[in-house]
C-alpha cells in the first residue's frame, strides 16, 4: 500500500516546486504514520 501511494505521490510532486515537494513529502509521512498506526489498532 505504502508503494503504490509513493508511486502516485512521485507523479504529483515531480511537476511541483522544491519548496512544495518537501511540504507533500511531510504530509505524506505523517499520513502513512497515522495509518500504520490505525491499522496496529484494528489488527
Amino acid at each position: 500500500m505504502k508503494a503504490w501511494l509513493n508511486g502516485a505521490g512521485r507523479g504529483k510532486s515531480t511537476r511541483l516546486p522544491s519548496r512544495f515537494q518537501k511540504a507533500n513529502i511531510e504530509y505524506r509521512t505523517r499520513i502513512d504514520e497515522f495509518r500504520s498506526k490505525v491499522f496496529y489498532r484494528i489488527l
